[in-house]
């Protein structure tokens, strides 16, 4: 029987607000390099402790609420949209493109779909994917509905990979 390749599937959004927002003070010069750090060496630590030979990172589309509000006009229409200055939101951008940039380095996948969520992704990469063992990286508590007997999910705020069985 041919082993399964062992494949890592982050949600980067999740990764990356969290990095920023946690690490918000770890600067390099006047820059913010918290998201950056902490996104790479997260990924970097999973590799090292659990011998992935494949990830794939998902980020949110433009305009990622769209596909779901085809089908329920109201989805996220009363979230209270968080205001960061407009120096925060640049700060955001900047790490998330460094962090594109390095991850295109290492020879990391990534994907993005304009009109879909990096949870979309995910679900739609773990359904139809049957020859890989595969762990999900998230801080979305939904995707624990994925979990089967091939695919796992890894919180990022849990030190344990929550696996079928």
């Amino acid at each position: 029987m041919k082993k399964l390749t062992k494949t890592l599937i982050v949600d980067g959004n999740s990764l990356l607000q969290l990095g920023f927002h946690g690490l918000k003070n770890f600067q390099d010069k006047n820059a913010n390099l918290g998201a950056v750090f902490y996104f790479l060496n997260t990924i970097k630590k999973l590799i090292l402790e659990h011998t992935f030979n494949k990830v794939v990172v998902t980020w949110d589309g433009e305009k990622n609420y769209e596909s779901r509000r085809k089908m329920y006009p109201d989805y996220k229409i009363k979230r209270v949209n968080k205001r960061m200055s407009d120096e925060k939101r640049e700060s955001l951008y900047t790490q998330k493109t460094r962090i594109q940039q390095y991850l295109e380095e290492v020879f990391i996948r990534q994907c993005e779909f304009k009109g879909y969520e990096a949870d979309d992704c995910i679900a739609f990469y773990c359904l139809n994917n049957n020859k890989e063992d595969i762990t999900i990286l998230t801080n979305d508590r939904d995707l624990t509905q994925l979990i089967s007997s091939n695919v796992n999910l890894k919180l990022l705020n849990n030190l344990n990979i929550v696996k079928n069985g």
